[in-house]
């Protein structure tokens, strides 16, 4: 059995030769030169497009969320003993946190309805103001 010839580099190839080896490349319209996909190839693309993750709901949007360390820590912990992804647990919290506010607050009195959802409100606001805090001492504290 005979191996094929590797080509020779484009840097070793004298004017002619290098003509020759990119005249594929001088084509307009190259797609015009093909037909119909085979059956098989038309399958393997049905299958590849399948692949991935499937769905849920709506579908899933990637989004990016600032947390203190601890708190991420605490949380994935708290995941991994339940057997949960990350995702899921947010997911779960505000799933909680949206149907306690609906059951049993109104519409203008914020996260004042259910516990948990008062509770998650609490502790939303206190990070809130202590992250503003730590950039005022920030702003203070360096020369402009």
């Amino acid at each position: 059995m005979k191996r094929e010839q590797k080509n020779k580099p484009f840097s070793e190839m004298n004017k002619e030769e290098l003509a020759e080896a990119t005249a594929i490349y001088d084509q307009e319209f190259i797609i015009d030169s093909f037909g119909p996909m085979p059956p098989e190839a038309v399958e393997r693309l049905e299958r590849a497009k399948k692949r991935g993750r499937p769905r849920k709901g709506e579908g899933v949007k990637v989004i990016s969320v600032s947390m203190e360390r601890g708190l991420l820590d605490e949380s994935d912990a708290f995941a991994r003993e339940r057997n949960m992804s990350r995702s899921a647990l947010i997911a779960s919290a505000l799933r909680t946190m949206i149907a306690g506010t609906r059951s049993k607050g109104s519409k203008t009195d914020g996260a004042g309805g259910g516990k948990i959802a008062a509770s998650m409100a609490t502790s939303v606001t206190t990070h809130a103001v202590n992250q503003g805090r730590r950039r005022i001492a920030k702003t203070k504290g360096s020369k402009r």
